[in-house]
């Protein structure tokens, strides 16, 4: 319920211009937190963008089954990848 009230809070009306992707969301939020987190393998992906060009001219890399670890309090979303 914290957290809820928290995001509901955080709602932005479109997708800020700073965030670059080509995801399709019906929610977008100012990001407020970093969370670290661990996932299974990295894949290639037509829709993030992270990396795009390094590895493939089109494509980003994806975290594949990602898992929440910790919260971060000590870091700032800006200085964060």
């Amino acid at each position: 319920q914290e957290k809820t009230a928290m995001y509901k809070q955080q709602l932005l009306e479109s997708k800020p211009l700073y965030y670059n992707t080509n995801e399709v969301c019906s929610v977008w939020f100012e990001a407020s937190e970093v969370w670290e987190i661990r996932g299974a393998d990295l894949t290639l992906s037509p829709v993030h963008t992270a990396a795009i060009a390094r590895v493939h001219e089109a494509r980003g890399i994806s975290l594949r089954f990602p898992r929440f670890i910790n919260l971060r309090p000590d870091r700032k979303p800006e200085v964060c990848t």
